[in-house]
């Protein structure tokens, strides 16, 4: 028999990581960036437009310890404003319908089913794809010189989310074309690097496209 208590704190713990990895991809939401001026604020003012206007994302990404590490992680998500989103790790599937959430391990067989709470004072969907780019401002763009051409934009974030979302500043790295090729977020003593390998940018996704049915050998464990 499963103890309820740990399996409710490691469905915490999972879901502490399923949002930490939103916030790495949140400016995975932005499939060209088309720069006028090699300007910091112009740059930051058509970043901040692709969010006012984004209602869904379909990305593929890769999360490295460091921009030069062999070690890495892919995965997809697929979300949708309202709470709805439909991560995939590869032995874990994270799935909210805004409603309630599936926390699906494969390896060991298990999906726990708990109520989705947005009055919880932890960083939401809607927090990291929403919220942050309101509460950041631009440092610097810098227009590479290097032979990759990468361009980096930095923004630091406001006080009163850097508690929220534990990092400083994040940088984004773009491509001659104005691409978005890659991302780092920089907490002052560490910092996580992600790749981009593909991206939609408002799809069409369904609400049915947010609920997780079981296989039949998986053992559902009901946490509401």
């Amino acid at each position: 028999m499963i103890n309820s208590k740990n399996i409710n704190s490691k469905f915490k713990m999972n879901y502490k990581l399923f949002i930490n990895f939103l916030l790495l991809i949140l400016v995975f939401t932005l499939p060209q960036i088309i720069i006028a001026q090699n300007n910091k604020d112009e740059v930051f003012k058509q970043l901040k437009n692709k969010f006012d206007n984004l209602n869904t994302l379909n990305v593929k990404f890769k999360y490295k310890v460091s921009e030069f590490s062999n070690d890495n992680i892919e995965g997809t998500i697929r979300a949708k404003k309202g709470n709805k989103y439909y991560l995939n790790l590869g032995e874990r599937v994270l799935v909210c319908n805004g409603k309630d959430i599936w926390n699906y391990s494969i390896e060991e067989k298990t999906v726990m089913l708990s109520k989705f709470n947005k009055n919880v004072k932890e960083l939401s969907v809607e927090d990291v794809f929403f919220n942050l780019i309101n509460n950041s401002k631009p440092i610097s763009f810098n227009k590479s010189t290097k032979n990759n051409k990468v361009n980096t934009l930095l923004l630091s974030i406001n006080d009163s989310y850097k508690d929220k979302y534990k990092i400083n500043e994040i940088k984004l790295n773009l491509d001659d074309k104005k691409n978005l090729v890659s991302l780092e977020l920089i907490d002052g003593k560490s910092s996580k690097f992600w790749e981009i390998l593909d991206f939609d940018y408002n799809p069409d996704l369904k609400d049915t496209e947010f609920t997780f049915n079981a296989p039949k050998d998986v053992e559902l464990i009901d946490l509401r």
